[in-house]
């Protein structure tokens, strides 16, 4: 257990991408990113990637809350998989739309990884 810690804390992390749908597309990414509006002013957000293409090799994904000026969180996403596809999603507030990425980590080999980070707000119909 201790070693397999060791072994991660090792990784190099590789470059990072800023993805709307535009570079989507240029990156020839698939996922489908979908937001469901909820009462309290809130969004479900859930993303799903299906088990082929550049992102089948997913090592993790994560939420961040990041401005210009810093970082303001980093959580893990709990993800499920069915039939090979994976899905996450969480609950935001609609106000944190604008400073909200889903980092997709993607392990080129076990000791470097690819972050393709999906601009929520870019996804928003009314660019919220």
């Amino acid at each position: 257990m201790l070693l397999a810690g060791v072994h991660s804390a090792l990784a190099v992390m590789g470059p990072r991408y800023i993805i709307t749908p535009d570079t989507q597309l240029k990156q020839q990414l698939e996922f489908t990113l979908t937001t469901t509006p909820e009462r309290d002013d809130t969004l479900i957000v859930r993303i799903d990637i299906p088990k082929q293409g550049k992102l089948k090799d997913l090592g993790g994904m994560q939420m961040e809350l990041s401005d210009d000026r810093s970082t303001l969180l980093l959580s893990p996403l709990a993800t499920t998989t069915h039939d090979g596809a994976v899905t996450a999603s969480f609950q935001i507030a609609r106000y944190l739309v604008n400073v909200c990425y889903i980092n997709l980590f993607v392990v080129v080999d076990p000791r470097y990884s690819i972050c393709y980070s999906v601009s929520l707000k870019s996804y928003m119909p009314d660019k919220a």
